[in-house]
């Protein structure tokens, strides 16, 4: 939680998601490919 929201990261790169859902996709991908999508990672947020 940050700022008063909920954040969800992918366990695998540690990127961070503003919906569950996308952060469960980033996790599959990075697990079963050892990498990232682009596709994916562009609905990631920048934490400082």
């Amino acid at each position: 939680m940050k700022d008063e929201k909920n954040y969800y990261y992918c366990e695998e790169c540690g990127l961070a998601y503003e919906d569950k859902a996308m952060a469960e996709k980033c996790q599959e991908y990075c697990s079963k490919f050892h990498a990232c999508s682009i596709d994916i990672t562009k609905h990631a947020v920048h934490l400082d």
